[in-house]
Order: C-alpha cells, then sequence, then structure tokens
C-alpha cells in the first residue's frame, strides 16, 4: 500500500470516528457539558494525529526543495514515474522527504550524488528554475555528513 492510500484510508477511518461519536452522543443520556466537550476534543485530537501521520512520520512533500539541503538518499516509486528525494534541510535542521516527478537528467545527477556519497563524500544540493520554467537539480561537494538515521 503506497502513502496516499495510507493517508486516504487514515482520514476515511478518522471520519467513520468522528460521525460514529456524533450519533453515540446524540443519542446518550450524559451530561450536556460532555456531549459539548467530547466531539471537538475528538476532532482536534484526530486532526493532530493526521498532522503527525503527514508531517512528524516522514511523509513526502510532493514538490521541490525549496532551500538548500544535503543529499541522504533517493529512490526511484511509482514504475518510474516519481522521484523520493531524502534531505537533511539546513533551514528547517530536520530530515525531509521529497517526492517530484522522474526526469532523467535528475535521476542522473542524484545517481551521481549517490556515488559520491558511497564514497563518503557529502553532498549539498539545491533546485532552481531555469529561463524555461524546469526545476533543475544543482549539486555540490560539502556540507556536514548526515546519517539517514536520527541520531537525537
Amino acid at each position: 500500500m503506497d502513502l496516499t492510500t495510507s493517508l486516504t484510508v487514515v482520514i476515511v477511518g478518522v471520519v467513520f470516528v468522528c460521525v460514529l461519536l456524533a450519533v453515540l452522543l446524540y443519542y446518550s443520556k450524559v451530561n450536556s457539558i460532555f456531549k459539548g466537550i467530547a466531539l471537538p476534543s475528538a476532532i482536534a485530537v484526530s486532526l493532530y494525529f493526521i498532522y503527525f501521520v503527514m508531517e512528524i512520520a516522514g511523509a513526502p512533500v510532493s514538490k521541490f526543495p525549496e532551500h538548500d539541503f544535503q543529499y541522504l538518499g533517493h529512490d526511484v516509486d511509482d514504475g518510474g514515474k516519481t522521484l523520493i528525494l531524502w534531505t537533511w534541510d539546513f533551514d528547517k535542521e530536520d530530515y525531509r522527504q521529497y517526492k517530484f516527478a522522474y526526469t532523467r537528467e535528475n535521476a542522473k545527477k542524484l545517481n551521481q550524488a549517490r556515488e559520491q556519497k558511497q564514497r563518503g563524500t557529502p553532498m549539498k544540493g539545491n533546485f532552481k528554475k531555469d529561463s524555461g520554467g524546469e526545476f533543475r537539480l544543482t549539486l555540490q561537494k560539502g556540507g556536514r555528513e548526515k546519517s539517514i538515521v536520527p541520531t537525537k
């Protein structure tokens, strides 16, 4: 099951639970103060859970990185249609995943970055728009060596 399907299942499950809770509260004989607090609390917890799954648990962001990043790794997904890039974001000081359309040029540069990283050379990179509006990947040696596994 891919990540989009997983998130869809989580969201549908949350909506189902909230509707079920609303129906049960409507027909219950508990204090009306509890009824007024229970459903908004369940909705707030559900929204936080969805945020947690998407942001903190590492759902890839469907766009190009906006800032300079440290290359950690990449993978081709969706039968060769999508690139997933694992990075250390210097501005946010956190690990990030980005998901964007596959291009042969970007895949070639990312493969070169992987080879350099396997040799022990950290690689920094960024995406910039060219004159045609396409995002082009620029990589260079340097930066701090970061592990794919957080050591916090």
